[in-house]
């Protein structure tokens, strides 16, 4: 299964991880995975093919210790829990 590497900043305020964005995609080299580069252009068995990445693989490129803007905004409101 294909994956996407990402970059984004990892806040231990919450554990949350934000993404910026997809720095590269790593290929699996799966002839059964829609995403790789080995997949066949005439594939006739497209409903077993893998057609979603995996997990990302998060590449951490800076360190907050703060909560995250969506908890800062939760926890404001009083929704949900505090690590």
């Amino acid at each position: 299964m294909c994956r996407q590497i990402t970059e984004g900043t990892q806040h231990r305020g919450c554990g949350h991880y934000v993404l910026h964005w997809v720095s590269a995609i790593y290929d699996c080299e799966d002839p059964r995975c829609n995403k790789s580069s080995k997949h066949p252009d005439d594939c006739r068995s497209h409903n077993t093919c893998t057609m979603e990445y995996g997990p990302d693989i998060q590449k951490i490129t800076a360190m907050n210790y703060e909560p995250c803007e969506r908890c800062k905004i939760s926890w404001a409101a009083g929704k949900g829990n505090r690590r």
